[in-house]
């Protein structure tokens, strides 16, 4: 008897259900877009404003036009599902896909999306500054953090 009939005869009977299993709720996303900016802030890490100023500059970005037959969903969808994602308890996919009804995979995509945008957007408008600029932040840090040298140099070996 070879091991794939053994193991066959060894587990129960496994068979593939359809997929999506459980009810999917579309109504969550447009329903939080009426929230308190509390509470909206509570679930997106960030507030209504900023997220709406965010997803006008995204909205530029050629990566959100449909190259395709199907159209993509909104940017303030996409954005949505990716702070699902990254703004709760790390990286969890499966807290985006039961929230807006997507797909597993779809969440991927659209955080791919999101980052590449943000991204590009980033490399757009944040700049070093000039030689000023980094005299006065160096300056800055140094008033900050300053140790003056008798703090710094502790006997060790007073401490056993």
């Amino acid at each position: 008897m070879g091991l794939y009939v053994l193991s066959g005869l060894l587990s129960p009977l496994i068979l593939r259900g359809p997929y999506n299993q459980w009810q999917k709720c579309n109504e969550f996303f447009e329903l939080s877009l009426s929230w308190p900016d509390r509470d909206f802030r509570h679930e997106y890490r960030m507030g209504r404003t900023t997220f709406d100023r965010l997803v006008h500059m995204l909205e530029k970005n050629p990566i959100f036009e449909s190259t395709g037959t199907k159209p993509q969903r909104p940017v303030c969808f996409q954005l949505a599902c990716f702070l699902l994602r990254y703004g709760i308890l790390g990286a969890n996919p499966m807290q985006a896909t039961h929230k807006l009804g997507i797909g597993f995979g779809t969440v991927f995509l659209y955080c791919r999306r999101v980052v590449r945008a943000l991204r590009e957007l980033g490399l757009k408008v944040v700049r070093w500054g000039n030689e000023e600029r980094h005299q006065e932040i160096a300056r800055a840090q140094w008033l900050l953090f300053y140790v003056p040298e008798e703090i710094s140099c502790i006997k060790c070996s007073s401490h056993r």
